[in-house]
Order: C-alpha cells, then structure tokens, then sequence
C-alpha cells in the first residue's frame, strides 16, 4: 500500500527535520520484518519516476538494498544502483562484500588518485603516460611472453635494463 504526498506547487517535498542540539542528524529507516528471511531479499529501494514524451511514467533510476547473506553475526548487503539506459533498467554500480563493481564504462575528467590498481583487461591510452616527476622516477616493467623475459626502467639506476639477450635496442 502506497502513502501519495501530492503538491502543486513547483518545489515541494519531504523534509525530516531534526532540532535536537547534538550530533546525529535525521534518518529514514526502511525495516523489512517479513518473517521469514533469505539471502538475497530485498530490504527496500527508492525509484524515481518522471513523466516520458508520451505523458506516461518512466521509471529513470533506483536505489536497491538487498539482504546478500542473513546469517546472524555474519550479515552482508548489497547495494545497487540502476538507471535507465535505451528504455531498459541497467545495474551501473554494485556494491557487495567490500567491493564495487561498475557494469559499464568509467569516465574521469580530472585527476584520480589511485593506490593500487589491478586491471584485467585491455587498457588504451589517449595521451601520453607519464611515470612520477621530474626527479621523482619509478620502476617500469613491460613483460614478455617469455618466462624471466622483460624491460625494465630502474628507477635507482637511471638506467633501461633488458632481462633477455633476445631483447635488443
């Protein structure tokens, strides 16, 4: 069953307002308490729906929680994230078990600093790559298809070290 808020007016919503002096703020719990529970269930999710060209309502993105794991003292969630994409509901974001997993491409504008990166597929690269700073070098090593076979740039040497006499400058 449904709960409608309905307003005319072109700035309306729902507001949760806490005037208590002290840290937390307001909280919007949703509870589910269905009896039963399995891995997997949906604990609750928000939809967000705005009228198409045809006047009907399109749903345009959600919000999904779901239980991933209801073993007492080891509870997991899931946490989803869909938009619409050509007419269909998509999973863009997925976060599950400390992970998070994009179905579909990244795209930076600006610097992203990462620590530790470990791709598994192919990377192409529209620029140039650069490697530390000016006095501030790091070891690269591009691998062969041979055991023991690389290219290495020793940072401490200053110097490009080939690991293969079949490698040659």
């Amino acid at each position: 069953e449904l709960v409608d808020i309905t307003s005319s007016s072109s700035n309306q919503g729902l507001r949760i307002m806490n005037t208590h002096a002290d840290a937390y703020g307001p909280r919007l719990i949703f509870a589910k308490d269905g009896g039963d529970p399995d891995d997997n269930d949906s604990a609750g999710q928000l939809e967000f729906y705005q009228k198409n060209d045809a006047d009907q309502f399109a749903l345009y993105g959600k919000i999904r929680v779901q239980s991933a794991d209801v073993s007492d003292g080891t509870e997991d969630g899931t946490m989803v994230l869909s938009t619409m994409v050509a007419g269909t509901a998509t999973d863009i974001i997925t976060i599950s078990g400390g992970n998070v997993a994009l179905t579909n491409d990244l795209d930076v504008d600006g610097t992203t600093n990462l620590d530790v990166v470990d791709i598994d597929g192919a990377v192409q690269l529209d620029a140039t790559l650069t490697v530390g700073a000016d006095d501030q070098g790091y070891d690269v090593i591009f691998y062969g298809n041979t055991a023991s076979s690389n290219m290495t740039w020793d940072t401490s040497e200053d110097d490009l070290v080939l690991n293969d006499s079949r490698l040659y400058i």
